[in-house]
């Protein structure tokens, strides 16, 4: 254990200021108060040493929040040049009890930016990540780093077998499904020529709907093909023909649905008819929406009723 005082018997710690007339002073425990003093002492001086590196990891075990804590420790390590293999042992112990503490994650990535550039290294901080995803399959800095690792080691290969099995997992994962749009994306920006199939992606977004039919995500993800399929920037293979047939396909894979009850479908349909320029089928859904399957958001249907022509 790092004795704070004995190490800085040169160092007079720097009480928190609170101003002459506190309303509400915090009352920290006399630890935190006494590696605090300290650490604003070394902050003052600038001392870049191995008892401020060591000191940092204090500050951090008492507050994994204090961004400059670790800012200081990135500043010592650049100025110690210690091992970074270590660092990162550090901040995975860190991470275990804190796996949502944006903090640490940032002060891993700046890490892995500055010394880390190996394919090898970036494959072993995706299973660091994957890890973690174990344990919490919808942690946003866990896939939020997960991109970033993607991007920076060029691994999008295996991505969307991955996002797949984690989809499999739970089909209402809506982290798995943002991460698989991404994936998609970036792989055609790198090997695609910036293209995608989107029957590819429309087949098993309805695969995966077939399965709850009252789950949003897969029809979330659906229209989402479809949109970039309708606004013609030339994101998919398939050229404009091709997409009408699409379209048309989907519309009818989806009516084979709507004895289900689902509001998800229906929705889909309505954008889909509105797309078609069928605005009597379009309303006709919109009704059912409102009176039927999705009454909570009855206002909300009433309006695009009235936007088309219709109402009460």
């Amino acid at each position: 254990m790092f004795d704070v005082q004995a190490a800085f018997p040169d160092i007079e710690p720097i009480p928190q200021d609170d101003g002459p007339h506190p309303i509400c002073a915090i009352q920290y425990p006399a630890h935190f108060n006494m590696v605090m003093g300290y650490f604003r002492a070394c902050l003052a001086t600038e001392e870049l040493s191995e008892r401020t590196l060591r000191l940092t990891a204090e500050v951090i075990d008492t507050n994994p929040a204090n961004y400059t804590a670790w800012h200081c420790r990135r500043k010592c390590l650049a100025a110690l040049r210690k091992g970074l293999a270590e660092e990162m042992e550090f901040t995975t112990e860190a991470g275990g009890d804190n796996p949502k503490n944006y903090q640490i994650w940032y002060h891993r990535r700046a890490i892995l930016d500055e010394h880390f550039g190996k394919k090898e290294d970036g494959e072993e901080e995706l299973l660091y990540v994957d890890k973690v995803l174990e344990e919490d399959a919808k942690n946003y800095h866990a896939w939020s780093h997960r991109q970033y690792i993607i991007e920076k080691f060029e691994l999008w290969d295996g991505e969307v077998a991955y996002v797949e099995k984690k989809i499999d997992s739970d089909i209402r994962n809506n982290s798995a499904w943002n991460q698989r749009w991404f994936a998609v994306h970036l792989k055609a920006s790198k090997d695609g020529g910036g293209k995608y199939s989107a029957r590819g992606e429309v087949d098993y977004a309805l695969e995966i709907a077939r399965k709850d039919f009252h789950n949003e995500s897969p029809f979330r993800y659906l229209l989402g093909i479809l949109q970039e399929c309708w606004c013609g920037e030339s994101k998919v293979n398939e050229g404009e023909e091709d997409v009408k047939k699409l379209t048309g396909e989907v519309r009818e894979k989806l009516a084979e649905m709507k004895d289900q009850g689902s509001s998800h479908v229906h929705t889909a349909l309505v954008d889909i008819a509105t797309k078609e320029g069928d605005k009597e089928e379009a309303k006709r859904l919109c009704e059912e929406l409102r009176d039927k399957l999705d009454v909570i958001r009855a206002k909300y249907w009433e309006k695009q009723i009235q936007k088309m022509g219709g109402g009460k």
